[in-house]
């Protein structure tokens, strides 16, 4: 057993490993980028009037505090998905007894990249897994645990529900399960999610649809442009698509000068399309790359 402990240990540090590794390198992806430039980059009162509701309270609260505490960068909006993963993975080594479902549990996320991404679905599963832990003889722990899962990542609320029936028919104890367990959860959950629902307008905003190559492309041409322009101040304007993930870098960089226009501009990052330059005039090419083109 002693053989068996530690190479469920081994594979544990090498999935945590794997997963900071990937962190660190993965460029940013259109979906962190929509949901750091609309919920972590402007201030609370701002965030809680976003034309979209939230999915993932708890994560942009810890996600927020992360980039204060570390600056913007990909691996500091990543930190708190991060530090999850080694949560979930000490909790799978308390639940499971044989060292086979250890290291299955431990390398089954490594599929799902969530604890290398910026998104409260890995801190979910983690809060989940201590939620079974503390089951059935913590029901108050188990109930906030999984009150907070949902409250990381709104559709994790099935799955909760499911855990919900599990945890409650295993205590036989309905009265006791209900005063335990249930509320606590409710109560947690609709302390994170209550404000935030209740301010978002009801409309509807899809997310922005760019490839991995026209994100480092974003990338390149925000490089070019800082070399052509420097922190002197200038207006940018970007197509709809391409908007959040240059509003990311503009951070990373702490080019605060930089001024995203909606209207007339001194520079152009578009998507490579026709309908990318529809109403932009004769426009010189500066850089292009990845699909993304820099234009003055």
């Amino acid at each position: 057993m002693k053989g068996h402990f530690k190479l469920a240990l081994a594979a544990m540090v090498a999935v945590f490993a794997g997963e900071a590794w990937l962190a660190a390198v993965r460029p940013i992806t259109p979906a962190e980028a929509l949901a750091y430039d609309r919920f972590v980059r402007p201030p609370m009162r701002e965030t809680l009037h976003q034309p979209s509701r939230n999915p993932d309270v708890l994560y942009t609260l810890l996600e927020k505090r992360s980039v204060r505490l570390f600056r913007v960068s990909e691996f500091s909006i990543r930190l708190p998905a991060l530090l999850a993963g080694g949560w979930y993975l000490w909790a799978i080594r308390r639940l499971c007894r044989r060292w086979v479902l250890v290291v299955a549990l431990a390398a089954a996320p490594l599929a799902w990249q969530c604890f290398s991404t910026a998104n409260g679905l890995g801190l979910a599963l983690a809060l989940a897994a201590w939620a079974l832990e503390a089951a059935p003889r913590k029901l108050n722990r188990a109930g906030v645990c999984l009150g907070l899962a949902v409250a990381a990542h709104l559709p994790f609320a099935a799955g909760a529900a499911i855990l919900s029936a599990i945890i409650v028919w295993r205590n036989f104890r309905w009265d006791r399960a209900v005063e335990g367990f249930l509320i606590p959860a409710l109560v947690t959950c609709f302390m994170f999610l209550v404000l935030p629902f209740s301010l978002a307008p009801e409309t509807s905003s899809a997310p922005p649809v760019l490839t991995s190559a026209q994100v480092n492309g974003v990338r390149a041409a925000v490089e070019v442009l800082r070399r052509e322009s420097g922190t002197k101040a200038i207006r940018v304007r970007a197509s709809a698509a391409v908007a959040p993930v240059l509003s990311f870098y503009r951070s990373r960089f702490r080019l605060a000068s930089w001024q995203l226009s909606d209207g007339g501009a001194d520079y152009y990052v578009l998507a490579e399309s026709g309908a990318g330059f529809t109403g932009q005039g004769q426009l010189v090419v500066l850089h292009r790359d990845g699909g993304i083109v820099l234009a003055r």
